[in-house]
């Protein structure tokens, strides 16, 4: 049986999950050192998300779902609810 959909992106989904969704669209993900924090960074978009890689929570932030949904509008070339 074939494994399911892994592109869905949904608030409060598995940030290991939401990392490799943005590895897949082709996004830059990087761990910044000493920091202790995560950027992840597209050519299609002008903003960075950062958010802290804190190793108990298992969610991911609300930033970086938000930042993957205006990732996957822009790719597809539709326009997002906010103007």
């Amino acid at each position: 049986m074939a494994k399911s959909d892994d592109s869905v992106v949904f608030s409060g989904m598995n940030q290991r999950a939401a990392l490799r969704i943005a590895r897949k669209l082709g996004a830059t993900v990087r761990c910044v050192r000493r920091t202790g924090e995560i950027r992840v960074s597209h050519p299609a978009l002008p903003d960075t998300v950062k958010f802290p890689n804190s190793s108990r929570r298992k969610d991911s932030p609300r930033s970086l779902t938000q930042w993957l949904r205006r990732l996957g509008h822009a790719l597809s070339g539709t326009s997002s609810a906010k103007s």
